[in-house]
């Protein structure tokens, strides 16, 4: 028992951590911030099926089966294993299927043995009634499940009440463990207590939502463009002047006082 609890532990870890890998440089959301509605998951389960204590009680009753300590040993008990599914309809209702497989010595509605171990299949689906979101590590449920069972020439419905809890293990990955009532609807099948162990999580990824980052661009600064400087020649007009000095006395020019 313990190394097919192990073994579970292994298989639910390992989905686990595909799950959580990092996608583009980005890790997932966590539970809360992508909301408490339970995606898609499936598990594994192992479970024992006990078709003698509810014999028993309908022989006599509850009370006198517990009083007299008749309630069935688990190692008395036919095992076997499932496959769950499981998706939330709301936060705190699941829909559930399940598929269970073992080999048993079936007990007849009259209280006497089939005879031989046969291949004993059960197929149910139902709901999980949660009293509170997956959030919580901690969740008790209800179960209200209809199921057909086939074993050999004998087959029929049962109807499937019962109650487990679910352990929030990480991130979108759960241990859950139930006990139900199966109660023959048909009269060629028996009542039947179930025990169920079992791991479920995630197998779909979501998609990581990359933001992309826009990059703007700067602006466009106007070019400035230099005036143009235009190198204009000056020319210099250069006049030669004569000054003419005159002498006051003779009124003639004086010579050698030209400029």
């Amino acid at each position: 028992m313990k190394n097919i609890i192990l073994l579970l532990l292994i298989f639910c870890c390992s989905r686990n951590l595909q799950a959580q890998s990092i996608t583009a440089g980005l890790l997932p959301k966590p539970l809360s911030a992508r909301g408490l509605k339970k995606p898609p998951v499936v598990g594994l389960h192992f479970f024992y099926n006990d078709f003698v204590t509810p014999s028993l009680i309908k022989a006599s009753s509850i009370g006198d089966v517990l009083k007299n300590k008749q309630w069935n040993k688990p190692q008395n008990m036919e095992g076997g294993f499932g496959i769950d599914y499981m998706q939330g309809l709301t936060n705190k209702i699941d829909a559930v299927g399940n598929i269970n497989t073992c080999w048993v010595n079936y007990l007849l509605p009259d209280g006497t043995l089939y005879g031989s171990s046969n291949f004993l299949l059960d197929i149910n689906a139902g709901t999980h009634i949660k009293l509170l979101t997956d959030k919580a590590v901690f969740n008790p449920f209800l179960i209200t499940k209809i199921g057909y069972s086939a074993y050999k020439n004998i087959g029929g419905f049962s109807l499937i009440p019962g109650a487990g809890i679910q352990v929030n293990l990480f991130e979108e990955a759960f241990l859950l463990t139930t006990i139900e009532y199966r109660t023959a609807l048909s009269k060629s099948l028996s009542n039947q207590l179930y025990y169920s162990i079992g791991i479920a999580t995630s197998f779909c990824k979501k998609k990581s939502k990359t933001i992309a980052l826009k990059e703007y661009e700067k602006p466009v600064q106007p070019a400035v463009i230099a005036p143009v400087v235009v190198a204009e020649e000056i020319k210099l007009i250069t006049k030669d002047i004569v000054i003419t000095v005159v002498d006051e006395a003779t009124g003639l020019p004086l010579e050698g006082n030209v400029i």
